[in-house]
């Protein structure tokens, strides 16, 4: 007697599913997206994670649902993943601008401003108006501007603690890819003898004193 035939293991992730047909793997896929984004709205994000990965498994080349899971592994706090996610969505189909907003909230996450600039930019060129680019692209451009000028504070509040100390700030200059460091009289002399050096090339006779005013 003939062994009986064994069922075939639909779960997703297994190499059977690839036994459905098309409709079918659409029909359980659309299925476990639902349920994500059920388990997302409720803010249970690691259910959400579980539910797109099987979406993912029985329709790997759905841009929507990397799209997806990107937002949820962003919430869960796993700003790699997120990224990765993003990336592949985008990887899938570069035209679509939901997944430039993914990446760019990923790189905020991250502070990574100025490449959130350049995702939200980029969404933005291929959907202009869409208010969720739009958002994301104020928020980061915003953020950047705070961080610069909490970098430029730190520069100038550590020049003002030397001046009070009687020390001279020093300028750091990049001369044929060497750092150097003058003080701000050496810049003014080297710059003082550079011009007297011009204006006595013009004149075509030597300057004895040169001041500057």
């Amino acid at each position: 007697m003939a062994p009986p035939r064994r069922r075939a293991n639909k779960k997703a992730g297994s190499d059977s599913y690839a036994n459905l047909s098309a409709d079918e793997r659409k029909q359980q896929g659309g299925d476990a997206k639902t349920r994500g984004n059920a388990a997302y709205s409720s803010g249970d994000f690691a259910t959400a994670i579980k539910e797109f990965t099987t979406a993912i498994a029985y329709e790997p080349h759905n841009h929507a649902y990397f799209s997806n899971r990107s937002a949820a592994y962003l919430n869960n706090g796993n700003a790699a993943a997120a990224l990765q996610d993003a990336n592949k969505c985008i990887e899938i189909d570069a035209k679509w601008s939901k997944g430039y907003a993914r990446l760019g909230a990923a790189y905020y996450y991250v502070k990574s401003y100025e490449k959130a600039i350049s995702a939200y930019t980029k969404g933005l060129s291929l959907e202009k108006g869409n208010k969720q680019l739009q958002a994301g692209l104020t928020q980061a451009q915003a953020a950047l501007q705070v961080l610069e000028e909490e970098q430029s504070g730190v520069d100038m509040d550590d020049a003002t603690r030397k001046l009070k100390q009687g020390d001279k700030p020093l300028i750091e200059v990049s001369f044929r890819g060497e750092a150097k460091s003058f003080t701000p009289e050496e810049i003014s002399s080297m710059v003082l003898t550079r011009m007297k050096e011009t204006a006595e090339n013009y004149l075509g006779q030597e300057i004895k004193q040169a001041v500057v005013t």
